[in-house]
């Protein structure tokens, strides 16, 4: 019994014993679970106060504390914190390894939101950082997750949770396809968005009105982008009566208001008015709302041109202390308002709202100002302050990189507006003040800037690539730093629109973008130093002076160069003698010309004889604008210029022509074929602008004599192989390698004297041109951004490239073919007649082109391709010229 009784006693104090240890650690963690609150909460108070340093303190001893507590919904919550206020101090790098965690811990308690929001997290890190393909991969794991939730949550009725997320990663997607010019995919992705918020199964109304009208702004934005504009303003009107009808006047107002700037960008005045006056009934709704307001009387001021409206906009700004909305408003009234910039006190405003963006440290609204500055001047007369001005608003925009985000858009708010500040044209009023001060070479050298900053915009576009691995990592990483740059920039001017005042976070967003601008301009210089094959010129073009391009046109050559960027446009005319600068008339006939063009080439029967009169009509047109002009400068300055040869001259002739940028893809050998003043020039030549003479040329390639011809035969209305035969037949003394469907590592291996390309013809844009890229019967269609791989191909001497109207732009791809090397580069700018082409292609193979040991000649190329475009203009005489005069030789040939 006492043996019992001591064994029992005994027992007893073991229990007892352990619990006492088991209250006591109750107690110690619970202390413990306190603690770790205490000081999460105590993290969020320091970041609500703006005390990051504390806040980032705090939080992560709670996430610790947590983490040994195995609280994993706290870890999660506490890593997306950290997460959230490193994206916010742009400390990209920690942000990804937080929001990691905080995936990883929702994922292990299966908080499908919470997972949900981590990976839209992630991606949104990698947008800002510029890396597009690994933020579309996180939001994508996002989706899919979206997805799980939405079935997990099936049986008791989707969440609108799970809509709202599924939604939301939509829309961070459509992010990523803008941040790569994929306009189309930004608009299909946005449209679904629109649509799973805009209705559901038992619903009649929106599921959130705001959220609907917000994504329908955005997929009509889209639509204009990838060039649906008439599909974006139904859009829009759906919008504002689906606004209406849910009681939302305030939406409905700012989708009007988006809906007068697609008006205005369709030049459809009368609805503007009207659309403009409904908006002007809905605007006592956004009383409450000062910054649409602003938005509004800016756009009326933008359509009507009335100061008051401006003056409006600037009231309201200073009423509400918003110094940054008052002085983008100055400069909005200077650039809408002509009168405003030559009133005596316009120089004071403008030096006030320049002022005012050094303060906010706002280096795009100094450039404007300077810009606006240098109109104030110009307007009164002060022609050398203009240029000065002017040549300080173009250095502040060249530190600036050029922007891979679209900014040509729908969106009429202040931040809209500011952000297409980057869309002026900097260095068009230095071309025009310097022609108007004699200095030609200096207004010459200034339109060279010009259409290098516009090959830099197009290469935007582009997917380069090179064999060698190192330069295509440096360009993916330029590429990756101009869009972080735009990424930063657009945070910037957020945080300035919402009149947040966060000292932290504007010098981390400054610090960063210095860094990354600075990281750009020396990546820049690397892939510049590296073997990149022709890249280069697209990033950072070099812009040489007007004597080193002078000096190395041939004796016989004069440069036309075309400036159209003013109602009042220039032609420069250069030999190795000087340069002059002819005045042509308004631009506003070439913009009708150009229009009759598309209408005519892409008519069912261009041998109508209506269409036909009309096309010769055309023509001398513009010959009267283009070349006509140019005989004063050409023919009769015995001084310096140059006078097209006698019969006895041994000097060839030859007219090289850099065309306008708004007018590139003008049929320009025939405008000048048919011109008197041509009469003895022996060729013509288009080139993207005149600093390519110093680019690189391949030698001929005598190693391999032999000319290479690809083509595909899947062809939609003719047969390629067919003219690949007559090609064949032509060149029967010729060793031809001919293939009718090959791949883009054969062409790669391919060498030889010619390369002759013949592509499925497609009108339609949807139906681009397959081209290289063939596999058996199947085809790979291309745009723009795949215009890239030319580069990667062998440098031909000669390449025509037949059929690309349907996809590629003639000016771009002539562009990177003589990059690469091609001396000269054949290329039709519509479709061209078979009976046409065969004419062409025989005159041009068979007119000297080849010597008799089969040896290409560059020097003879311009003289055949003109022989052969008036060959062609001789048979066709009665036929529609701008249809037989399709081709166009570019390249410097032996410049």
């Amino acid at each position: 019994m006492s043996k019992h009784f001591a064994d029992g006693l005994a027992l007893f104090s073991v229990v007892l014993a352990l619990s006492l240890i088991s209250v006591s650690c109750s107690r110690r963690e619970r202390d413990r679970i306190q603690h770790a609150d205490a000081l999460e909460q105590s993290g969020i108070e320091a970041a609500q106060r703006k005390d990051y340093a504390q806040a980032f303190s705090n939080l992560q001893r709670a996430l610790e504390e947590n983490v040994s507590l195995n609280r994993t919904n706290r870890v999660a919550e506490i890593s997306l914190m950290l997460a959230k206020l490193r994206l916010r101090l742009v400390q990209l790098d920690e942000a990804i390894s937080s929001a990691q965690r905080a995936l990883e811990a929702f994922s292990a308690v299966a908080n499908r939101h919470g997972e949900i929001e981590a990976s839209r997290l992630i991606g949104e890190v990698y947008l800002t950082s510029g890396d597009v393909k690994e933020a579309e991969a996180a939001f994508n794991a996002a989706l899919t997750t979206a997805r799980v939730f939405s079935i997990e949550s099936a049986p008791s009725g989707a969440p609108e949770t799970a809509v709202a997320d599924t939604i939301a990663i939509l829309s961070d997607l459509a992010r990523c396809a803008l941040a790569e010019g994929l306009w189309s995919q930004a608009a299909s992705l946005f449209e679904t968005a629109w649509r799973a918020s805009g209705t559901r199964e038992g619903r009649t109304q929106p599921l959130n009105v705001d959220r609907t009208a917000a994504l329908s702004r955005n997929y009509a934005n889209a639509l204009f982008l990838s060039g649906d504009s008439l599909h974006a303003d139904n859009i829009l009107r759906r919008s504002i009566v689906q606004s209406l009808s849910a009681r939302d006047s305030i939406g409905a107002f700012e989708t009007a208001l988006y809906l007068v700037r697609s008006d205005m960008l369709r030049k459809n005045q009368v609805d503007a008015q009207a659309d403009l006056a409904f908006a002007s009934g809905l605007q006592t709704a956004a009383n409450k709302q000062y910054r649409l307001l602003i938005d509004f009387h800016l756009l009326v001021g933008e359509l009507t041109g009335d100061p008051s409206a401006f003056a409006t906009a600037e009231s309201l700004a200073l009423q509400h202390n918003d110094t940054f909305a008052f002085a983008s408003s100055l400069l909005l009234k200077a650039d809408y308002v002509p009168g405003a910039t030559k009133s005596p006190a316009a120089g004071a405003t403008l030096a006030t709202a320049d002022s005012l963006f050094r303060l906010f440290h706002f280096d795009l609204g100094n450039a404007v100002a300077a810009y606006e500055r240098g109109k104030f001047f110009e307007r009164t007369g002060q022609l050398p302050a203009a240029l000065n001005s002017y040549r300080q608003a173009a250095e502040i925009a060249e530190s600036i990189p050029i922007q891979s985000q679209p900014v040509v858009s729908l969106d009429p708010t202040l931040r809209g507006r500011i952000l297409r500040w980057s869309l002026i044209d900097w260095y068009e009023p230095i071309v025009r003040v310097n022609a108007a001060l004699n200095q030609f070479d200096a207004a010459f050298e200034a339109s060279e800037q010009r259409l290098a900053r516009e090959l830099v915009t197009e290469a935007r576009s582009i997917d380069f690539s090179s064999e060698n691995d190192s330069v295509t990592n440096l360009i993916n990483t330029s590429q990756s730093l101009a869009r972080k740059i735009y990424m930063l920039r657009s945070a910037i001017l957020d945080d300035l629109l919402s009149g947040e005042v966060d000292s932290a976070r504007a010098t981390a967003l400054r610090t960063s973008l210095a860094a990354s601008i600075g990281s750009f301009f020396a990546t820049l210089q690397s892939i510049a130093a590296a073997p990149s094959g022709g890249i280069i010129p697209f990033l950072k073009p070099t812009v040489l002076q007007a004597a080193e391009i002078r000096r190395r046109l041939n004796p016989g050559s004069v440069l036309v160069e075309y400036h159209t960027g003013s109602n009042s446009p220039l032609a420069f005319v250069a030999t190795r003698k000087g340069i002059a600068a002819v005045q042509l008339p308004p631009v506003h006939s070439l913009y009708a010309f150009a229009a009759l063009i598309t209408r005519i080439k892409d008519a069912p029967s261009p041998a109508d004889p209506q269409i036909m009169k009309l096309s010769k009509e055309i023509l001398r047109s513009l010959q009267s604008a283009l070349v006509d002009p140019l005989g004063k400068a050409i023919s009769f300055s015995p001084s310096w210029t140059f006078t097209p040869r006698s019969a006895a001259s041994t000097v060839e002739t030859e007219i090289i022509v850099v065309p306008p940028i708004e007018f590139r893809n003008l049929p320009f050998q025939m405008i000048f074929l048919r011109a008197p003043l041509s009469r003895g020039v022996s060729s013509v030549r288009v080139v993207p602008l005149a600093s390519t003479i110093s680019w690189q040329r391949c030698d001929v390639d005598t190693a391999n004599p032999f000319t290479f011809v690809i083509g595909n035969p899947s062809g939609m209305d003719w047969d390629i192989e067919y003219v690949l035969r007559d090609v064949r037949s032509l060149l029967k003394d010729v060793s031809v390698n001919l293939a009718t469907s090959a791949t883009w590592n054969a062409l790669k291996s391919a060498k030889g004297l010619i390369l002759f390309a013949a592509l499925p013809w497609s009108s339609q844009k949807s139906q681009s041109p397959s081209f290289f890229l063939s596999s058996g019967t199947e085809s790979q269609s291309l745009d723009n951004k795949d215009i890239g791989a030319l580069l990667s191909i062998h440098a031909f001497p000669l390449v025509m490239l037949i059929g690309t109207d349907g996809g590629w732009d003639p000016w771009l791809s002539a562009a990177l073919l003589m990059a690469r090397g091609s001396r000269n580069i054949i290329q039709n700018l519509w479709r061209i007649d078979s009976h046409i082409m065969r004419s062409f292609d025989e005159s041009f193979l068979t007119g000297g082109v080849l010597n008799q040991q089969i040896n290409f000649i560059p020097e003879t190329a311009g003289k055949a391709f003109f022989n052969a475009m008036r060959t062609v203009a001789a048979q066709e005489e009665a036929s529609n010229p701008l249809i037989a005069g399709g081709y166009v030789l570019y390249g410097w040939g032996n410049n």
